[in-house]
């Protein structure tokens, strides 16, 4: 059961990273050159690529984009040895068997220490990340509440003009920080004394104004969301990357929102930004708030201020035409899994197309070595016994495999733990199946003769190693195939 939760986490992880990069690579083009000026349309093309990263990786729906790209890498680790088979359902003429291979220590210590650390380092970020706000919010409480009436003039205007139904409480503090504002559901926005006292009325306007936008936007969850998505992925670069990016973008849009209002002038709101940030905030605040105080950043932001660079004040067409296209691919990509094959494929009409004669199966490889046997065998981590339908042949990655005995092709893809595998139905209701395939030659309905090549071992699927998995099934119920074929 452990076995199986490591390989369910590590394909999961893996296979929607890598999922995550192709849609990257789709929206940042896009984004970066075409809808430079859209900040809106820029961040919800970003969120889509994070998105990406929790969505079922073995979707099927009416198409699949490019769930195929991955069908020619090996995702697996290239370690020789042995197998391991998560349960899967099996769908054969007499209903569904369920099947659980047998794992070896090493695979197992692998991948089990892979997992623990991706749990260790998740939690750790996580607990740190909740723990820095809970303190902040301490240090918060101890700011005065606003009672000033210039401040709660501005307040009550901006309140108005984004259509806040939330309470929001305005602090005062006399510690060295930037402007900031904490709080889902009941936001606090803390404004250094030194603005009140010192600054023009314009950049107390502009700040509060700023604020109020990240409320507006609901910024506060945005960055736990995304806290949340770097816990997860904290060893996805992209991960981070994408998190930088956004927090920069939230901080354009906010400037948009305030600026399209037209009471402050974009000369006075970018030297209310600069003086505002003149203050080094804290590394805590800087990390917990998602901000960010690279001088490169600021000159982004004082450049759409003071341009053309601020955006459509709406998403047209081409931008909801965009965003459905990609959220489309995005959804649609799956890793690659053949639906069930229900056979219709008689004994009778397979045996007219075929000379019909006794069986005699051979070894569908000529060197190779046994790892794991057919039938009850005990669990090596349980200590459970557990039934394994089939064979396991250790051979070199590439090796040819033959076709057991002349049959009709009724299977040939990808299926789940198996990875890519072929299934060929003979006469007398027997049907031999070869999984884990790095390549395969034949196609559904394909008549293939004894001996003929049908493909090459692989390491595709759940596997730790380069080996054929092999069964004979008589009547839908897996046999044992050294029963057919003396290896």
């Amino acid at each position: 059961m452990i076995t199986v939760l490591d390989n369910s986490i590590i394909s999961f992880l893996f296979i929607n990273s890598i999922f995550s990069l192709i849609i990257f690579l789709l929206v940042w083009p896009l984004q970066h050159f075409l809808f430079k000026k859209n900040f809106k349309l820029r961040y919800a093309l970003l969120a889509l690529v994070l998105l990406r990263l929790f969505l079922p990786t073995e979707i099927i729906p009416g198409f699949n984009s490019l769930g195929w790209l991955l069908s020619s890498f090996e995702v697996e680790p290239n370690m020789t040895g042995f197998s391991i088979e998560e349960p899967a359902m099996l769908t054969g003429d007499s209903g569904s068997i369920v099947r659980e291979n047998l794992s070896s220590n090493s695979g197992y210590n692998l991948k089990t220490i892979f997992v623990t650390s991706w749990f260790v380092g998740s939690g750790l970020f996580f607990i740190i990340f909740c723990l820095l706000r809970l303190r902040y919010k301490k240090y918060i409480s101890g700011a005065e509440i606003n009672s000033k009436h210039t401040i709660l003039s501005y307040q009550k205007n901006w309140k108005r003009y984004f259509n806040i139904s939330r309470s929001v409480k305005i602090r005062l503090t006399n510690k060295t920080t930037i402007p900031f504002t904490i709080g889902v559901f009941r936001p606090q926005i803390i404004i250094p004394e030194s603005i009140f006292k010192n600054g023009p009325s314009v950049q107390l306007e502009s700040v509060i104004a700023h604020e109020m936008a990240h409320i507006k936007r609901w910024d506060d969850l945005h960055i736990i969301i995304l806290a949340f998505i770097q816990a997860v992925y904290f060893f996805n670069p992209l991960v981070w990357f994408l998190v930088k990016e956004l927090n920069q973008l939230r901080e354009l849009e906010c400037d948009r929102l305030v600026l399209q209002k037209g009471n402050i002038s974009h000369q006075k709101y970018g030297l209310s930004l600069l003086k505002t940030v003149s203050k080094q905030p804290n590394a805590v605040l800087l990390f917990i708030l998602a901000m960010s105080d690279k001088k490169s950043k600021i000159k982004t932001r004082l450049t759409a201020i003071k341009g053309d660079l601020l955006m459509n004040k709406k998403l047209n067409f081409t931008s909801y035409f965009v965003l459905f296209v990609i959220t489309a691919i995005s959804i649609s990509m799956s890793n690659p899994q053949e639906k069930p094959i229900h056979e219709k494929v008689t004994v009778e009409k397979f045996a007219s197309s075929i000379m019909v004669k006794p069986l005699d199966f051979q070894s569908p490889l000529k060197n190779f070595k046994i790892t794991s046997n057919y039938g009850e065998q005990r669990h090596p981590i349980t200590k459970k016994e557990r039934h394994h339908d089939g064979i396991d042949l250790k051979a070199p990655a590439k090796t040819e495999i033959f076709a057991a005995e002349e049959g009709q092709v009724v299977e040939a893809g990808r299926r789940g733990a198996y990875g890519k595998r072929v299934s060929i139905l003979h006469k007398d209701g027997l049907k031999t199946m070869y999984a884990h395939l790095n390549k395969y030659f034949v196609k559904k309905g394909q008549i293939v003769k004894k001996g003929d090549v049908i493909g090459l071992v692989g390491n595709t699927g759940v596997s730790t190693g380069p080996h054929l998995h092999f069964e004979i099934r008589e009547d839908g119920k897996p046999v044992n195939p050294k029963d057919y074929i003396k290896f």
